[in-house]
């Protein structure tokens, strides 16, 4: 049994969301992109659905509009809409793990740049 989230955790996962009608809005598994989000910033019904997730696990989650985007047109998603989730928790990241993994990537982009316009 993998590791659960908690409210506060940074969480890289893939998932398809589409509406009853089966039109999809969203789906990392499609661009073979994980998403890293934020528990914190994530709709009521997905939040509430990923706490119970372990990693590693694949759930389905149909989440009702006051739980979902409420009664507001979201981009592809109309006010009022329910929608499905299908989701695979892939990591649960750690403290300061993704802000490590960034200053990586920073130091070296700032790296290669410094090489590629130096003078001669």
């Amino acid at each position: 049994m993998g590791e659960k989230p908690k409210p506060e955790s940074v969480v890289v996962m893939n998932y398809k969301a589409y509406l009853t009608n089966g039109s999809v809005f969203d789906d990392t598994f499609a661009s073979k992109i994980p998403a890293h989000l934020s528990m914190i910033g994530l709709i009521d019904g997905l939040r509430e659905g990923l706490l119970l997730m372990n990693t590693g696990s694949k759930y389905k989650f149909t989440i009702p509009s006051n739980l979902a985007y409420g009664n507001v047109d979201v981009d592809r998603i109309p006010a009022g809409s329910v929608v499905i989730f299908e989701a695979e928790l892939l990591k649960v990241l750690k403290p300061g793990e993704l802000a490590d993994a960034a200053k990586k990537l920073s130091e070296s982009e700032a790296k290669s740049f410094h090489e590629a316009n130096k003078t001669k």
